[in-house]
């Protein structure tokens, strides 16, 4: 019953993962995109509860690795959105504006103190 149940999972994983990663290929997710990073973790943790079980070792390894990979992604999309959320607004330039200030006096200082 066990193993019918952990194979069950791995074949959730695998679709998790290759869920993900269609997604990602057709443009619909960006790879720091929240859904494609949980979609791996999750894959990823129920691809290695059936490998431990089958003592599928370097399977176990790659999957603990994929894991790694989308919980430090997940962690790099947070920093990202979060240092964005708390940076000063950048007003848009307007077309017609100068991009920089236009003075006739190279050092407007000297000129005032004539």
């Amino acid at each position: 019953m066990t193993g019918m149940v952990l194979d069950g999972a791995g074949w959730f994983g695998g679709i998790a993962v290759a869920t993900a990663y269609v997604l990602l290929a057709t443009r619909r997710l960006t790879a720091d995109a929240r859904l494609f990073q949980v979609l791996n973790i999750i894959g990823g943790v129920l691809l290695t509860a059936t490998t431990l079980y089958r003592h599928a070792v370097p399977n176990t390894v790659i999957n603990v690795v994929w894991i790694v990979f989308g919980v430090y992604g997940l962690a790099t999309a947070r920093r990202r959105r979060r240092r964005a959320r708390l940076a000063p607004p950048v007003a848009p330039l307007d077309d017609d504006a100068e991009p920089y200030p236009v003075s006739t006096n190279a050092i407007p200082e000297l000129a005032e103190a004539r």
